[in-house]
């Protein structure tokens, strides 16, 4: 049996200044393809995407449980998820080659 390689994953959790790095560097330096947000923990997310900058204020406010921006850069299709915990933001990067 062939086993399909994982892709690459990376973890880190982020503060306030370094969140608003990652959207600024997103939204100058990549091709964003959508940006979904979760409402719900257990909620699916709505097929409805949102920009990157109403992103970026419903993790402020606290409106989402998370989302989750896919984008290209370099010739790969990352995708970001973002998610709060006690002391900022958690960040799940996969890297899907194209």
């Amino acid at each position: 049996m062939n086993s399909m390689p994982l892709p690459d994953l990376h973890q880190a959790d982020l503060d306030a200044d370094t969140l608003n790095q990652l959207f600024a560097d997103i939204g100058q330096l990549t091709q964003v393809i959508e940006v979904l947000p979760k409402y719900r923990q257990r909620d699916y997310t709505p097929d409805t995407p949102i920009s990157l900058d109403e992103a970026r204020d419903l993790l402020r406010d606290g409106t989402v449980y998370g989302l989750q921006i896919r984008y290209i850069h370099n010739d790969a299709q990352w995708w970001d998820t973002l998610m709060p915990v006690p002391n900022g933001m958690r960040l799940v990067r996969i890297r899907h080659d194209l």
